[in-house]
């Protein structure tokens, strides 16, 4: 069943005019999210000078206001798609499995859109390519490229993303995780948005990304995950893909 099925219409909040953050009464202490995530991560950035990047960032930044005044969602990370992370992966095994994936994979093309989802609280957790018992929920957009090989090269598989998270855990002897490759665009910790609030959520989301976009990966990132802010969240290595087509 579809989001916007799973999620209950009442107290809708419309979207339309709502103020920006410095015209809102006690903006300041509006409350805000306690998503957060610790451990690092092997990802693929958005380029900043994609439009991708931008309409990620549009929509990221519109989570300051989304719930106004009733929480600020956490619009702080870089949009990214991740590959593997977890507070299980440490910066030496990150760097090592960023430089072995990357050396396998040519660059490749990838499009957000126009698919959209907001986790459950509970149950089936898309977005566990890190880890299923960890708090943080989003609102995300798909991310689909062209069909590739799997990662011991005897099938195809329709997500290249999917290949380099295998490729990722088995160098890391670790068990894949279910999941399905997109950015995540709204952060939130579970049990904390309303069924109302997430219902207005995938509608922003649904309408920003009815028209798919696409860029080109050119490798990988290495991340440092600490907490909420930016300086918490840093980028500290890149690996290019090195593989020809």
């Amino acid at each position: 069943m579809g989001s916007r099925g799973r999620y209950a219409r009442r107290e809708f909040v419309s979207l339309k005019g709502r103020l920006t953050r410095s015209r809102i009464p006690g903006a300041d202490e509006m409350p805000k999210s306690l998503a957060s995530f610790g451990g690092h991560g092997v990802v693929v950035l958005l380029p900043e000078d994609s439009e991708a990047h931008s309409r990620a960032r549009s929509t990221m930044e519109k989570g300051a206001t989304l719930f106004s005044p009733e929480l600020e969602l956490c619009t702080m990370w870089p949009p990214h798609v991740t590959i593997a992370a977890g507070p299980w992966l440490d910066e030496a095994a990150a760097r090592q499995c960023a430089e072995h994936v990357a050396r396998q994979i040519a660059p490749f093309n990838v499009t957000l859109g126009p698919r959209v989802e907001v986790e459950e609280d509970e149950g089936e957790h898309r977005a566990a390519a890190y880890s299923a018992d960890q708090t943080l929920r989003a609102g995300w957009v798909e991310a689909t490229t062209p069909q590739a090989l799997t990662a011991d090269g005897t099938d195809q598989c329709t997500n290249e993303f999917m290949r380099l998270h295998g490729v990722a855990m088995t160098f890391l002897n670790k068990e894949l995780h279910k999941f399905e490759p997109h950015s995540s665009l709204h952060y939130f910790a579970s049990g904390e948005c309303s069924a109302a609030q997430k219902a207005v959520m995938y509608d922003s989301l649904k309408a920003t990304w009815e028209t798919p976009v696409s860029f080109l990966a050119p490798g990988l990132h290495v991340t440092q995950y600490l907490g909420r802010t930016p300086d918490e969240w840093k980028a500290i290595a890149f690996f290019p893909f090195e593989a020809r087509e």
